[in-house]
């Protein structure tokens, strides 16, 4: 479910709608929502501001039966993803700590590139086992490597085990229910493990530049800085922040030059930002696109 490319995007019809206002979908609270931006005229579906968790999400959100054919489509053979995976693996791989034994959850992680990527560099890098189990819709099957064992599940509910390292990539801003999986997924981190989540951060960038596409019905929430720092404290669980920062440049590593100089220019100040003020709850720079935060679950916590 995790791709950048939008070819099976296109406008909701009625039958393909479930009105979201009653609740917040990204904490549940029923509190009033203001409207910020608007999606589609027709139906008009708008982006809403929750102010007790700082999300954005659309007041109406695809149905179920819409979002399996769009991700059937999405998976078609004749598709063709630009594949990042393995420098992402390279870029992610130096936040996290190896032990003899692994154990890595990827979410939503299509055909698990990136948990076998990661799982790669761990045994190369000490470790002498690395477990790698994939949650998404799709079914999917890696061959029996040295020290590497893969695994698969379509529903993060079937999971009892716990994790090192939770990966929720690109993955997030897909689902319309978002609350419980957020909940399910800091559940699966091990004491002392680590979570990691990217999203867009595109409304800033939308009032900006006007007609800037928020790839909706795609993206249904949009997650930036003052939701993830307010994590720990709204799920109640033992989590330090280790970075929450503007997301990694893509751009710079699918070849799309002129995009990554502008992107890198756009987050620089958000950078410079995050260190003057030792990493602020709320940010004054936000048009920085993207978000990424990295979680170490507490020893002694919840």
């Amino acid at each position: 479910m995790s791709s950048s490319s939008h070819r099976f995007e296109r406008h909701l019809n009625e039958a393909d709608c479930v009105d979201a206002r009653a609740e917040c979908p990204t904490c549940g609270r029923t509190s009033p929502r203001a409207a910020v931006s608007v999606l589609q005229t027709s139906p008009k579906i708008e982006y809403l501001y929750c102010s007790d968790c700082r999300g954005f999400s659309a007041s109406s959100m695809p149905t179920r039966e819409y979002l399996k054919r769009y991700y059937t489509q999405l998976y078609e053979p004749s598709y063709r993803f630009v594949s990042i995976s393995e420098m992402f693996a390279k870029y992610l791989a130096t936040e996290i700590p190896i032990k003899p034994h692994m154990r890595i959850l990827d979410f939503g992680g299509g055909r698990g590139d990136l948990g076998m990527n990661l799982a790669r560099l761990m045994r190369d890098g000490g470790a002498n086992t690395v477990d790698v189990t994939l949650v998404d819709l799709n079914t999917a099957s890696w061959p029996d490597e040295q020290g590497i064992t893969f695994c698969w599940f379509s529903d993060l509910g079937e999971l009892e085990d716990v994790f090192d390292v939770v990966i929720a990539s690109v993955i997030l801003e897909h689902i319309p229910a978002l609350h419980p999986i957020v909940q399910l997924l800091l559940d699966r981190i091990a004491p002392g493990g680590l979570f990691y989540a990217r999203t867009p951060y595109r409304l800033p960038l939308q009032r900006l530049l006007g007609g800037l596409s928020m790839y909706f019905p795609m993206h249904v929430h949009d997650l930036g800085p003052s939701f993830w720092n307010r994590v720990p404290d709204r799920y109640r669980v033992a989590l330090e922040i280790v970075a929450s920062r503007p997301a990694i440049v893509e751009a710079r590593l699918s070849g799309r030059h002129v995009e990554a100089v502008i992107a890198t220019l756009l987050k620089l100040p958000a950078r410079i930002e995050r260190w003057a003020r030792r990493n602020p709850k709320d940010f004054m720079w936000n048009l920085v696109g993207g978000w990424e935060v990295l979680f170490r679950r507490q020893h002694n916590g919840q």
